[in-house]
């Protein structure tokens, strides 16, 4: 019987999954008319991300630049 007491009826949750893919929807569509927007700027970021690990890697991981090497 308690679990009966925590059921929620699929006419109480319908009105909210609605909304819900109303939402996503929407998000969907926005997406596919800015498609190539969204192309060029995750490019970018992925290209941003890139050169930062990059650095960061050279800085920290890889041998020291010459001009740095022998400084204490």
């Amino acid at each position: 019987m308690a679990d009966n007491d925590n059921r929620v009826e699929m006419g109480d949750l319908t009105p909210n999954l609605e909304e819900r893919l109303e939402k996503v929807e929407k998000g969907l569509d926005i997406m596919e008319r800015h498609a190539d927007a969204l192309e060029q700027t995750e490019e970018g970021l992925n290209n941003y991300m890139k050169k930062v690990d990059r650095e960061h890697k050279d800085s920290h991981f890889h041998s020291v630049p010459r001009p740095r090497k022998h400084v204490l």
